[in-house]
């Protein structure tokens, strides 16, 4: 890492960026959470996606595990406390996010254990 200060230009595009990806995954965690909201009134265990819905889920789910963890890592402690706080304000659907990425994964397996044993089409 370089000793320069960084310009202005530096911490507000950063700055950008950062709350840009707050707001997306934001967004992404609260259409998934919508899925557990609405399928865990059912019993879990006659609960399965469709094979042509398993790469999407999958994709958000990364997206949203991935890049919850580069915001972390991209936000040192050199930062102006500002870029902390933008991170910080997802604090707030860290427990969403772990219940929701569990069901969601528990329905995935089960679809797929359920198509292997041609149990649904």
């Amino acid at each position: 890492m370089s000793n320069s200060v960084p310009n202005n230009n530096d911490i507000d595009s950063k700055y950008l960026y950062v709350l840009d990806e707050v707001e997306r995954l934001r967004v992404h965690v609260m259409r998934l959470y919508s899925y557990y909201q609405h399928w865990g009134i059912y019993n879990s265990s006659m609960l399965y996606l469709r094979q042509h819905s398993w790469a999407f889920m999958r994709t958000n789910i990364k997206y949203v595990t991935e890049t919850w963890a580069k915001l972390n890592t991209l936000i040192d402690s050199d930062d102006p406390p500002e870029l902390r706080v933008l991170l910080n304000n997802l604090e707030d659907l860290r427990f969403i996010w772990h219940s929701t990425k569990t069901f969601l994964e528990c329905v995935l397996q089960r679809s797929e254990l359920l198509y292997r044993l041609k149990l649904v089409a």
